[in-house]
């Protein structure tokens, strides 16, 4: 979910609700339109789309009709079966009006990656921190959003700090650094919609990440309605429906129709509805990682069903950018420093299994893979990492293998 101010003259808030259908593709939920944009104004889109969403149930003709509202002052839309179990989370930039809107009356919100990260860069920007120590300062602060309880969030919190404390920088720009993940990021408001914690759910195949879908969407809204517009002009071109008024003719005050960009929307949705799911260039990255892994045979199995070690390779201080998929070599002291995170991070998963040294440990179940850079920086949500895939076709050959032999007995 995220509004955009500037696609009229007027600079009315429109509030885009986005969802990921199952082709993987951005589709358009709903649009808000409002004179000003809080949480009232927000809370009342959300109210309203919340209202309209159908059952699920089969043979129901999701009928639905305008009322007026008891005041005299509008109408609203109602349906007259309703989706009771529809309660997403939503995706939101850090906009605490957006935050306070969706309290109790969706299941939560959580923060968009991309956004977080903008920021963090552009504060180091400001501070001027050396190239050299940006990656580790990122991982670090990665490694806390990978934390999945608040507990253990504020433990990694105060480990991050003395890494902090270790870096070769002014005492001036180690408390700015310390006190922007305290007060911006692990206070109370948002450290839930920062850390994995807010994000797990049961039955969701995946979460998204970021809020990229809806940034797209409003750039397809400004690549075909560029220049000024009105309020009203700009939704009469999105939907299609335009009131003739210019002159005073007989036919003034009739409705015009044509394709608008929402039907194009529509005709899109339904064109991917029955299409398999899309990889995207760093998924399919992962898949061939993984089938490489598979054929080099880099697997030990644990003490444990869930957990697999996967053998390291000497690589320990290179990192693969997220941003151009080129090899940075990291700081061998700053990344020497983040091990107490790291060791952190991984020690909650040794009531389960041993540790070994020069493997990574990964739970097929939860997606995390300790101490892998792909897991730290992109979570197990959106897309788990190459070594996880590895393990996912791994599980999958020996199922195979064994139904394949179970059924050749029976025969």
């Amino acid at each position: 979910m995220d509004s955009k101010h500037d696609l009229n003259n007027d600079r009315a808030p429109i509030l885009v609700f986005v969802i990921e259908n199952n082709s993987g593709s951005g589709t358009p939920l709903a649009f808000g339109l409002s004179n000003r944009e809080n949480q009232w104004t927000i809370k009342l889109s959300i109210s309203a789309v919340k209202k309209n969403i159908p059952c699920n149930q089969d043979g129901c003709e999701h009928k639905w009709s305008y009322m007026d509202l008891s005041n005299g002052k509008g109408f609203e839309r109602i349906r007259e079966c309703n989706s009771f179990t529809w309660n997403p989370l939503v995706m939101i930039d850090k906009h605490r009006p957006s935050k306070i809107a969706i309290t109790n009356v969706l299941h939560g919100s959580i923060l968009c990656w991309f956004h977080i990260m903008q920021t963090i860069g552009e504060n180091f920007n400001q501070l001027n921190i050396p190239w050299s120590l940006r990656y580790p300062l990122a991982l670090a602060f990665k490694v806390i959003g990978r934390s999945r309880t608040e507990e253990e969030s504020k433990e990694l919190g105060l480990l991050y700090h003395d890494f902090v404390n270790s870096l070769k920088l002014s005492d001036n720009i180690k408390q700015k650094l310390i006190t922007d993940l305290d007060q911006n990021w692990l206070c109370d408001e948002w450290r839930i919609s920062f850390i994995d914690a807010g994000r797990i759910l049961q039955n969701f195949e995946c979460v998204m990440t970021t809020n990229n879908f809806t940034e797209r969407l409003n750039r397809t809204i400004e690549a075909n309605y560029t220049g000024i517009q009105t309020v009203v002009h700009f939704v009469e071109r999105l939907y299609g429906i335009k009131l003739k008024r210019e002159n005073l003719t007989e036919n003034t005050g009739q409705f015009q129709f044509e394709a608008g960009l929402a039907t194009l929307f529509d005709m899109k949705s339904i064109e991917v509805q029955n299409c398999p799911k899309k990889l995207s260039s760093d998924k399919l990255r992962r898949l061939n990682h993984g089938r490489l892994y598979f054929l080099l045979g880099l697997v030990e199995p644990s003490n444990n069903a869930n957990y697999f070690y996967i053998r390291k390779s000497d690589n320990s201080q290179i990192l693969e950018s997220p941003f151009n998929g080129k090899f940075v070599e990291l700081d061998s002291e700053a990344i020497n420093n983040l091990k107490p995170l790291f060791n952190k991070l991984e020690k909650k998963h040794f009531d389960n299994v041993m540790h070994r040294e020069g493997f990574y440990l990964a739970n097929i179940l939860t997606g995390e893979c300790m101490l892998c850079y792909d897991f730290i920086w992109n979570g197990p949500f959106r897309d788990v990492c190459k070594h996880v895939v590895f393990l996912i076709m791994l599980i999958s050959m020996i199922w195979i293998k064994h139904y394949s032999s179970n059924k050749q007995k029976k025969v």
